[in-house]
């Protein structure tokens, strides 16, 4: 599956081709002076583009800017971010793709930022779960699930939830969907928004 994968991708690089951020103001198409506006979300590749390390994308692309030029706290997955061009955003169809801002002017960079709960790993049999102090968050993680369930470290590693991570503390990065239910993007071993 993991061959597969990696071919896919290779021929995917191999075509090099360039698309454009299609979500611009107002609807219409983006031309070389039109303001446009394009939406990112945070995500993780896991060990596919750097072997045994957690590399942050933006929608599968490289990050290109500094956040800290735009005053944005340390990204984490789950977070939104909203970059404003004058001119057409090209994404160059490679993995991770690559964002080309050659001749576009960004007017604004800024960021709908991803909720951070802190949570301990339990287990109850084969069965690991997550949950906050209250009891009111509850992530369940099973060894024989097809998604695994990784926690990433500061630097940069990640491993499996298992049997050695009981009574860990870990921080989910992700979204509240009512009180009770919170869509998970990452896990983390230490507070990704705490900066040294």
């Amino acid at each position: 599956m993991k061959k597969s994968l990696i071919l896919l991708l290779l021929l995917s690089i191999a075509l090099l081709s360039l698309i454009s951020c299609n979500n611009t103001d107002g609807g219409s198409e983006q031309g070389n002076g039109a303001e446009g506006v394009c939406i990112f979300t945070a995500e993780y590749d896991m060990g596919l583009h750097n072997t045994d390390k957690a590399t942050l994308l933006l929608s599968g692309s490289t990050i290109f800017f500094n956040p800290e030029d735009y005053d944005l706290k340390p990204l984490v997955a789950g977070d939104l971010i909203t970059v404003r061009t004058k001119g057409q955003l090209l994404i160059q169809e490679s993995y991770p793709s690559n964002v080309v801002t050659d001749g576009v002017e960004i007017i604004s960079i800024t960021a709908s930022y991803a909720e951070i709960l802190e949570l301990t790993v339990k287990q109850l049999g084969d069965i690991y779960t997550l949950s906050d102090e209250s009891g009111k968050v509850s992530m369940l993680l099973a060894n024989s699930s097809s998604v695994k369930k990784y926690i990433i470290f500061e630097d940069g590693t990640f491993e499996e939830v298992s049997e050695k991570h009981v009574g860990m503390t870990v921080y989910a990065s992700g979204t509240y969907y009512n009180e009770t239910s919170f869509f998970v993007r990452a896990y983390y071993a230490y507070n990704p928004r705490v900066t040294k």
